[in-house]
């Protein structure tokens, strides 16, 4: 799936791509800049494929395999590799429920 948004187009697959035009619309209401915000949608597709990769889907995002996922990042990538980047993406998965 390819969202086309106005804050850009990132390619999203896998168990989040379904949350992903609530998500964005949750950036804009909390006034994330729009290079911010694809900054963060990036974050969400990482995740997401992360989370197909190994077989895994939203309902079980733990605590133990959110730290897994940002151990992942970190070796790899050079931001937002902590948990507080995430923050804004669970913080909205959990108030969605």
């Amino acid at each position: 799936m390819t969202v086309v948004s106005t804050t850009g187009r990132v390619h999203i697959q896998g168990p989040l791509e379904t949350y992903v035009a609530g998500f964005e619309a949750e950036l804009r209401r909390l006034g994330f800049a729009p290079a911010s915000a694809v900054n963060q949608l990036h974050l969400v597709a990482h995740l997401s494929g992360w989370l197909d990769a190994q077989s895994l889907g939203v309902e079980d995002l733990t605590v133990e395999r959110v730290e897994a996922f940002i151990g992942e990042r970190r070796a790899s990538y050079t931001a937002l590799f902590c948990r507080r980047a995430l923050r804004p993406l669970l913080g909205w998965l959990a108030a969605s429920g």
